[in-house]
């Protein structure tokens, strides 16, 4: 619906100018087809209703005109990207209209003639209203291709190499889709049409081994520490992080692919660092090749994030009912000044899928308004992959005259059958919630993401200064002994059921097949891009 009317006001704006200039031209050949005995009674009267009427007629055009540079002028900032053809080219035809009637005020109001730009300043792949010139495989056609888009940006299969996925950030595309939709670069067919995609073989895994030295607690714990006990509870899973993690081989964790849809980031592996005993999760501005627009953890295609992260989570829907305990410090935004605020979220979570099926999440969630800003937050909700007020319970306790940005706190939550109890160094913070206990399974996940104009997680977003981190000294569970069921007695997903796999990829190179439909779709897929993983995820 907005596509068609945004397509269909431009030539209507265009057919205005038009209008415009031939009422001027009839309302000149009415006054000089004037009574002549009026015009010698009145010859004044009539010579400045002519003057009159003209000016009016003029202004009238200039204001269509205006009106119609304002329009194109807001169509050049929208950060709405679209590839659709139809607005590419009539927002060209307009442009020629009004080059041709005001091609100085034109220039002024865009601030530059079109024809300039480049595609090494714009990048490659995806039509922007209201640019210069296009660097995408449309432009060709509609003879709107900046000067070095030849040089930058002209794709082939034999640069590119043939795919199954589509690459938003390619000018043509070698996917089985390209000739659906028009997209394929010129030697698609003899590169890669008759040529079948071999699927590459699966990482290699280490086993799932319980440390025999301490009473088959899993991860990697250290024999050095003498792990708290807490009644009713067992350790079953401990990170201390003393050695850095594999993440795309680690039998329990891996990595993300994701990014919030109103979020600022993409999640990526490269963002999680192991340095210092410690894991840091880093935001940063992109500076790296740009991964698929395909996300298997987001179950759906993510649209170009100006900055990267990280998040950390299990591979599987392993985690229910125990505590969940992580000691971790949050980013400063100006690094060297903890007082500083500004806008972020860093976390710890449990997390099971939201798209359109059980979601269930249970928070931390620390955020850069306060230096003693904390949210805790449980959701639950079913059939639903948008976020609504109702579906969740977030509340803000008062921590005191502390700095999470400063020092290290341990934030844990114990979350049984009979509800979930949220600590703070220790203390209680928070007890229970209006909505229902969750009672699925869910994966763990850590964090870091901005939210995009800082709405929340705190106003001062342009206190920002990339990159910054948040820290993670420990992550342990303990499980609770009521439940008989979750996690698998192997820390393996010999007890999962089919509907714990359903759709629980969380990037193309987990090995993880995306099980099951979404709104009666098959999902999309990504390839694994990692230098030394070499997997081709598959759907089932």
């Amino acid at each position: 619906m907005g596509k068609q009317s945004h397509s269909n006001s431009i030539p209507a704006r265009a057919e205005n100018l038009e209008l415009n200039d031939l009422k001027t031209e009839e309302l000149e050949e009415g006054w000089s087809g004037s009574d002549s005995a009026s015009e010698e009674l009145e010859p004044r009267r009539s010579c400045s209703s002519l003057v009159t009427v003209k000016n009016f007629a003029i202004l009238l055009t200039f204001v269509a005109a205006s009106l119609a540079l304002l329009y194109l002028a807001f169509l050049r900032k929208l950060p709405k990207q679209s590839d659709d053809p139809l607005v590419q080219s009539e927002t060209v035809d307009l442009r020629n209209t009004l080059v041709e009637r005001e091609p100085h005020a034109y220039d002024i109001l865009l601030g530059s003639t079109w024809g300039e730009g480049s595609c090494a300043t714009y990048g490659c792949g995806v039509y922007q209203a209201g640019r210069n010139c296009q660097c995408n495989v449309e432009c060709e056609r509609y003879q709107s291709c900046c000067s070095d888009f030849a040089a930058m940006c002209a794709g082939s299969c034999t640069k590119y190499g043939c795919s199954e996925t589509y690459h938003h950030e390619h000018s043509c595309q070698c996917n089985s889709e390209c000739e659906k939709y028009g997209s394929c670069c010129s030697d698609y067919t003899s590169t890669c049409a008759n040529r079948p995609v071999s699927p590459t073989p699966a990482p290699t895994r280490a086993p799932v081994v319980a440390n025999s030295s301490l009473n088959g607690v899993f991860g990697h714990p250290s024999a050095s520490i003498d792990y708290p006990k807490y009644k009713g509870f067992t350790l079953m899973l401990a990170e201390e992080f003393d050695e850095p993690l594999d993440l795309d081989t680690d039998p329990i964790w891996t990595w993300s692919d994701g990014g919030l849809r109103e979020g600022s980031v993409r999640f990526r592996k490269e963002a999680i660092k192991f340095e210092d005993g410690k894991m840091k999760i880093e935001v940063r501005k992109q500076h790296l090749p740009p991964l698929s627009s395909c996300s298997h953890a987001s179950v759906e295609h993510i649209e170009y994030k100006p900055l990267m992260s990280g998040e950390m989570r299990s591979r599987y829907n392993l985690f229910r009912y125990g505590r969940y305990e992580v000691r971790m410090r949050a980013p400063e935004v100006k690094p060297g000044n903890p007082y500083v605020n500004g806008n972020f979220i860093a976390t710890m979570f449990a997390y099971r899928d939201a798209n359109a099926h059980h979601w269930r999440e249970i928070d931390f969630e620390i955020t850069g308004d306060r230096p003693n800003s904390l949210t805790t937050n449980l959701l639950y909700a079913d059939g639903t992959k948008n976020w609504k007020p109702y579906l969740q319970d977030s509340r803000q306790p008062y921590l005191g005259d502390i700095n999470v940005r400063k020092e290290f706190h341990t934030y844990m939550f114990e979350w049984t059958s009979n509800g979930v109890i949220w600590f703070v160094d220790g203390k209680e913070v928070r007890r229970g919630s209006k909505l229902k206990v969750p009672e699925k399974s869910a994966k763990i996940m850590m964090n870091l993401w901005i939210f995009t104009g800082g709405a929340f997680g705190g106003h001062e977003i342009n206190n920002n200064q990339y990159p910054f981190h948040s820290e993670y000294e420990y992550f342990r569970f303990y499980k609770w002994d009521g439940d008989d069921h979750y996690p698998c007695a192997n820390m393996d997903q010999s007890c999962l059921t089919d509907d714990d796999l359903y759709l629980t990829g969380n990037n193309p190179c987990d090995g993880i097949p995306q099980q099951g439909l979404l709104e009666g779709k098959a999902p999309c897929t990504a390839q694994c891009t990692s230098p030394h993983v070499a997997h081709q995820v598959t759907q089932v």
